[in-house]
């Protein structure tokens, strides 16, 4: 190879170690540049935590936070006043205007003949206070409801958490009435019910007593008014007698 040959060869491969020296030094800049801005932010860290305050939402019943820096807010969510924190105290800065909150519940009567009242203002976050009465004959009202299937019972002493108007739905119950039997010494029939409801309809079966026939069941102890039984529909407790004649 030539003199000339080698000297060009030997003046490209400075040109490169200089472009990399360059850029060496290049990088040692940008990294002296990010140690600057880490210690800038280590300097400054008490500054930028500062800046991340802390919101509080509490109930005005509550104690306000004693270890709140400056910056701070709090809100109480049950009246809407608004304090923010600085000189070690926490000041007030717009007095909360939450109004209550009401709706309506409108009782639905179902099958009863009426329901008092028909409808009532609640207010949410209160309880719902007296629930309507009923007026059904040989039912009693089991309970009142959010929905049509019974399953969401509500109670005076709830507390509302409806969202808007809402009609509520009544459960009924019959009411369990007494039949009494007076037997004069007999045996009542096993299929004599003890009790009915409204719903039932009655038919007495013949009691049995050793040595006599059985004449009638009555609504009277003097045997002047024939009992049979009924039919659906009737209500109350009752009583009835058997009536018994010694066989020959």
């Amino acid at each position: 190879m030539n003199q000339a040959r080698l000297t060009e060869i030997a003046e490209s491969m400075l040109t490169k170690f200089d472009a990399i020296d360059g850029d060496i030094a290049s990088m040692a800049t940008n990294i002296g540049d990010i140690l600057t801005d880490l210690a800038d932010v280590e300097a400054n860290v008490d500054t930028i935590v500062a800046k991340l305050h802390t919101v509080y939402y509490i109930k005005s019943t509550d104690t306000k936070p004693i270890d709140a820096v400056s910056g701070d807010e709090l809100y109480y969510v049950d009246t809407g006043d608004y304090f923010v924190y600085y000189d070690d105290e926490w000041h007030f800065k717009v007095e909360g205007n939450y109004s209550p909150i009401t709706f309506t519940i409108t009782f639905d009567k179902g099958d009863a003949d009426s329901v008092s009242p028909e409808s009532k203002s609640v207010t949410y976050d209160a309880e719902y206070g007296a629930l309507a009465t009923h007026t059904y004959t040989g039912y009693d009202l089991g309970g009142w409801f959010l929905d049509m299937e019974l399953t969401d019972e509500i109670i005076s002493t709830d507390i509302v958490k409806i969202e808007g108007d809402t009609t509520v739905y009544p459960e009924y119950v019959p009411i369990e009435y007494t039949i009494t039997y007076n037997l004069d010494g007999g045996t009542n029939n096993a299929g004599n019910p003890a009790t009915y409801t409204i719903e039932d309809a009655v038919a007495f079966l013949d009691p049995t007593k050793d040595g006599y026939t059985f004449d009638g069941w009555y609504s009277d102890m003097a045997f002047n008014n024939p009992a049979t039984g009924w039919i659906a529909g009737s209500t109350g407790d009752y009583e009835v007698w058997a009536k018994f004649t010694v066989n020959p």
